[in-house]
Formats: structure tokens, sequence, C-alpha cells
């Protein structure tokens, strides 16, 4: 009957409200996930099919993307494949294109580029194989280059172009037909791209080969060895 008493009374019955109130909240919510799923209560904002067709995008992204690198890695080494043991440029456009390593000094030297007995080797296999000497004549006015000679090979015959102004020399290799002693190493031709080194004072480069059964690049050297003497020279080595 005290005031306290009354005080007391009410705050049990403020207290046991917010009990039963929380008891039915928690039962309607329990009842809620019991009937649908704790799945289906989470997903609501996804129950208009956005989803599906986000995680359908996001699946074709990943085995489209995966399938992309697979071909591009194909496509990479078809063309790997394809181009080895050729050059990436024509022996014309080797030849005529600018050489930052020769001096100025050099340039327009017609003495780097002199007719007579010239020696080559080329590397291969992990090792250089020996020197053979070949005749080469220059044609200043065409500024065209031939010779011919014999390797461990067979026969050959050498066609290309040069330049005075750029020093350097792109030739073709080939090897007559029939030989015996021709190998699928370097079967019908051979193309070869030079630049003179007036360090070492002598052409270097890169031999290439394809054929259908092999495909090859690797290092070249072309030396001078001695100049082609001339008929009046013979002449009066026979007097």
């Amino acid at each position: 009957g005290s005031y306290y008493d009354e005080y007391k009374g009410s705050s049990c019955i403020d207290i046991d409200y917010k009990e039963r109130a929380s008891i039915i909240t928690g039962g309607a919510i329990g009842a809620n996930i019991a009937n649908h799923g704790l799945y289906d209560g989470i997903s609501i904002v996804c129950s208009n099919g956005n989803c599906q067709h986000h995680t359908t995008i996001i699946a074709g992204s990943i085995i489209g993307g995966g399938t992309g690198i697979i071909l591009l890695f194909i496509v990479t080494l078809l063309c790997c494949h394809h181009s080895k043991g050729r050059p990436l440029q024509t022996n014309l456009k080797f030849v005529n294109s600018t050489n930052h390593k020769i001096y100025k000094h050099e340039l327009h030297d017609v003495t780097i580029f002199t007719s007579g007995i010239w020696s080559s080797r080329h590397y291969q296999s992990g090792m250089w194989h020996n020197f053979y000497y070949f005749m080469l004549s220059f044609d200043p006015k065409l500024f065209k280059v031939a010779g011919s000679g014999l390797d461990n090979i067979g026969i050959f015959t050498i066609d290309g172009t040069y330049s005075i102004e750029t020093g350097r020399m792109g030739l073709i290799k080939t090897y007559q037909l029939g030989m015996k002693k021709r190998t699928e190493d370097f079967k019908y031709q051979m193309t070869i791209q030079l630049t003179w080194n007036s360090e070492t004072h002598q052409f270097e480069g890169k031999w290439y080969v394809q054929t259908n059964k092999y495909r090859g690049t690797d290092k070249f050297q072309l030396k001078f060895t001695k100049q082609q003497s001339s008929p009046n020279n013979k002449e009066n080595s026979m007097c």
C-alpha cells in the first residue's frame, strides 16, 4: 500500500511486458525461419532473379577468361614455331636499316667489302663448327654479292646484297640438290644476316634455316681472308 510498493509493482509489470514482447518477437522470427528456411530469409533481395543472373555472368567470365588464356597460349606457341628459323626482317630491309654500332668514320668504308677468299663458321648444337673457305665477289655498282664454295654439307652458292652505309650484309646460301652429304640441318637454303664488328674486324650475325623437318637459328661469323688475285698478277707470277 505504500508509494514504494506501487513503484516496485509498476516496474515488475513493465519488465514482464518487455520480456513477453521479446519472446513473442523471437518466436515469430523463429517460425519464419522454420517455415521458409534460413537462406530464403537472407536472400530476400535476390528474389527477383538478379543474383542468379549475376552468378551466371561471373561463372561465364571465369570460364571465358580461362579459355581465352589457353587459346592465347596456343596461338603464341604456333606463332613461335612458325617464326623459328625465319628472320624478323627480309635481307633487303635488314641491310638498309640503321646500325648504331658502326662508328661514323667507318661508314662508307668500301674496304670491308673486298672480293676474295672469305671464311665462315656457324654455331649450332652448343658448339662452333670449323671455318670453311670460299670465294665472294662484291659488285660496287649494284651492291650485290655472289660466291660459291664447299663445306662439310656439300657444294653451295651464295647470293645477297650489302650496304656500305650500314655495314651490313644479307646472304642466301643455297646447297645444290642431290648432294648425298646434305643433311636436314641445312637443307635447301640458309638465310644469313650479318653486321660489321669493328672490334673483331669481321661480320657477325645469325643464320636461319626453316624446312619441313627442321627450324633453327644461331650465331654466324664471316671473315675476310685473302684478296682475290687479278689475272695480271697470275701472268707476272708465271714469268
